[in-house]
């Protein structure tokens, strides 16, 4: 097992004394839970008193915007953070900077391949691709670094993932490039608009 000290540590924004306690935060998350990058950061972070995985961030997006949740937490890398932004019924609370576990391209524990046929990755990593060293065909997007690892598993013989080192580990995979090392992340955690705010 592989140890990350690049990513451990404390946000870099405002001190966490300022920040307000929120009760219930929505995340990118997936079974187990604590394996994507959005639900460790969310927990390192620790202005929350209860992290409520989602499917995507679209699905954590509609969740304040009913009730559900308080807030969710998004990186600043996701392709379709500015549809959030430009949302009229959600506000940004605040912003910080914390490091994510370090972003590893695997193939299977005991795979040999010089190529595959699959690169599964969530779209926020695509912009890696182009460093990825082994031969490819096809990149296929997954919902989460959780199920690029799952997809990889259910079609060893041919595929890769790009995940983060967090899922290699506990999926037993074999690393064979870190594409990067504990990379520092803008965040931006969202509420409801309140009807106050909005007129």
């Amino acid at each position: 097992m592989q140890i990350d000290e690049n990513f451990m540590g404390q946000p870099l924004g405002r001190g966490q004394s300022a920040r307000e306690s929120i009760q219930r935060l929505g995340t990118l998350g997936d079974d187990p839970i604590g394996l994507t990058c959005s639900m460790d950061v969310a927990r390192r972070w620790g202005c929350a008193q209860t992290i409520e995985p989602f499917s995507s961030f679209e699905k954590a997006s509609h969740a304040v915007k009913q009730g559900h949740v308080d807030a969710f937490l998004v990186p600043g890398a996701y392709p379709s953070l500015n549809a959030f932004i430009m949302d009229s019924a959600l506000m940004a609370s605040d912003t910080f900077v914390m490091a994510i576990p370090s972003l590893v391209l695997c193939v299977a524990a005991n795979a040999t391949v010089q190529n595959v046929q699959y690169i599964f990755h969530h779209p926020a990593t695509t912009a890696l691709l182009p460093e990825v060293e082994i031969l490819w065909k096809e990149a296929v997007h997954a919902s989460s670094n959780v199920e690029a690892c799952r997809n990889l598993l259910d079609s060893p013989e041919n595929s890769a993932c790009v995940t983060n080192l967090l899922c290699a580990n506990h999926f037993n995979l074999k690393i064979i490039q870190t594409l990067r090392q504990g990379i520092s992340m803008p965040w931006i955690c969202f509420k409801k608009l309140s009807a106050e705010k909005n007129q």
